[in-house]
């Protein structure tokens, strides 16, 4: 992640933030100050957004039912 965002022109003053509980880039955008926050995930293709909303939703309702 650090590589992809250092190649960016627009990012500036990134500091990867190791001793995070999770894996968190701070940086500016165009000026603008954001903490990143990201997951790492073991598979080959990840999903499209809506596949993971879908998921997401249908796990919250099963949940809800019980």
């Amino acid at each position: 992640m650090h590589d992809i965002l250092a190649n960016i022109e627009e990012v500036t003053e990134l500091q990867p933030i190791p001793d995070a509980h999770v894996p968190v880039m701070k940086f500016k955008f165009d000026g603008i100050s954001i903490d990143l926050l990201y997951a790492s995930i073991s598979r080959l293709i990840v999903p499209e957004v809506r596949e993971i909303i879908f998921f997401s939703s249908y796990s919250l309702i099963k949940k809800s039912s019980k």
